[in-house]
């Protein structure tokens, strides 16, 4: 699954367009980790924790 799919689940849950989203990335502390900023970029990518 890429960043685009992501956000096209999240429109459908939430409302707020595609275009308009700004995607980031956390650690379990709180800190920043990544902007998903490139669309076509798979999610895996990222090494996100499921949680």
């Amino acid at each position: 699954m890429n960043v685009e799919a992501v956000k096209e689940k999240l429109w459908k849950k939430c409302g707020t367009s595609v275009n308009a989203m700004a995607l980031e990335l956390y650690d379990e502390s709180g800190s920043n980790v990544a902007a998903l900023s490139d669309d076509s970029r798979p999610l895996g990518l990222y090494s996100p924790f499921d949680g």
